[in-house]
């Protein structure tokens, strides 16, 4: 998982925190030559969403990648694998749209051995190393009632 990046002065950095009662990644970008902050920002599906485990990486021009983990129980939807990112003049990451959208709801134990099962233990972003305008993303995913995988998705601007 990259929960931070650095690109010259501008140090990015996500987290999840508490956004009115719902996990929520929340981003910074940071010049560190004058330690002040550029811009920050909340980033979720829905107003009623569970979204969790963020990453994010940023290019030379300001633009930011990022995937995190969402579920809306509420209304019946399951977890899913988001991805969004921003252009540096944007003021903030927009809800994106779901690389991946789990067929099953994760109400089974898949080994009885470890309680309830999790979703979305890893993510990361990363720059495409010959075009820094797109970026790899890798998340955590189920592929059957016993079988994890990864979802890998390209996304760019």
């Amino acid at each position: 998982m990259n929960a931070s990046t650095q690109n010259g002065t501008d140090l990015w950095q996500t987290h999840t925190i508490n956004h009115v009662g719902f996990p929520s990644p929340f981003f910074y970008r940071i010049n560190t030559s004058t330690n002040t902050l550029k811009q920050s920002g909340f980033y979720h599906a829905s107003g009623t969403s569970d979204d969790f485990n963020a990453s994010i990486a940023a290019n030379t021009a300001g633009n930011s990648f990022v995937t995190w983990t969402s579920t809306d129980a509420r209304v019946g939807v399951n977890a899913q694998v988001r991805l969004s990112g921003k252009l540096s003049a944007d003021a903030q990451i927009t809800s994106g749209t779901a690389g991946f959208t789990s067929t099953r709801s994760l109400t089974g134990n898949f080994d009885p051995g470890f309680g309830i099962q999790r979703w979305g233990d890893y993510s990361a972003v990363t720059l495409d190393p010959s075009n820094e305008a797109t970026a790899w993303l890798v998340n955590e995913k189920i592929n059957s009632s016993s079988l994890w995988g990864s979802r890998i998705i390209t996304i760019g601007f």
